[in-house]
């Protein structure tokens, strides 16, 4: 009998051993989850840091872009200075050319009274 309880106790030392080993293998590979977990939580901290930045930036383009009526209202103002500037434009060639034609009367009037201009 105690043979046979001693082999008994062999072989379930035999078979812990198994156990043992089975459960290193297992620890290994929990080792192994464990470390792209790590890596895993590295990159989510990474995203999220970029998430907030990028969030940040488009509030402030939010809160700085013009809208579709502050670019009409710069259209706008842009179209009234062009007639300005093209209205100023004409009134200088007319005047220029008024002014040639003065001058041209002037001088004529100057020769014809006998006034010597320098």
């Amino acid at each position: 009998m105690s043979e046979e309880i001693l082999n008994k106790l062999i072989e379930h030392d035999a078979k812990f051993i198994e156990h043992d080993r089975r459960f290193d293998e297992h620890d290994r590979r929990f080792d192994e989850h464990d470390k792209r977990f790590d890596q895993i939580d590295s990159q989510i901290d990474f995203l999220a840091k970029k998430t907030i930045e990028h969030d940040e930036k488009f509030e402030w383009l939010i809160a700085n872009m013009a809208t579709k009526s502050d670019i009409g209202e710069i259209k706008q103002t842009l179209d009234y200075l062009v007639k300005v500037v093209e209205k100023n434009s004409q009134e200088i060639t007319a005047n220029n050319h008024g002014l040639f034609r003065l001058t041209e009367r002037v001088e004529v009037l100057e020769k014809h009274c006998g006034i010597v201009t320098s």
